[in-house]
């Protein structure tokens, strides 16, 4: 007969909350026209703002805002949530990593 102790603890986790985010519709690039959009956008934008007697501060400020504003119209934006629920493993602990990655140096050795 086999006896055994268990020692078991509990991890409690927060719930993360998801946060909505939104961001620049980057995908949208991959279509020929949208880029061909932007760029025409951005380009009569920086010719309407920008002035050779603006500081070079001012200048850099003014080419952020035209990126920004030519993006938003030509890509649109998306919605993101982050911090979606990922379920955590309270097993692998940065010491079963280590050993993992040494596992599988090991491995690949004998393979070569």
């Amino acid at each position: 007969m086999v006896t055994a102790k268990f020692r078991v603890s509990a991890h409690l986790t927060k719930k993360l909350t998801p946060h909505i985010i939104s961001k620049f519709n980057v995908e949208a690039f991959l279509n020929e026209s949208t880029k061909y959009l932007y760029g025409n956008r951005l380009s009569e934008k920086l010719k309407i703002t920008l002035k050779p007697t603006d500081t070079t501060d001012l200048q850099w400020e003014k080419v952020q805002e035209c990126i920004v504003k030519a993006t938003e119209e030509s890509l649109g934006t998306r919605t993101v949530s982050i911090n979606v629920s990922k379920k955590p493993t309270p097993w692998f602990t940065p010491e079963i990593k280590e050993l993992a990655q040494e596992k599988r140096k090991a491995c690949l050795k004998i393979h070569q």
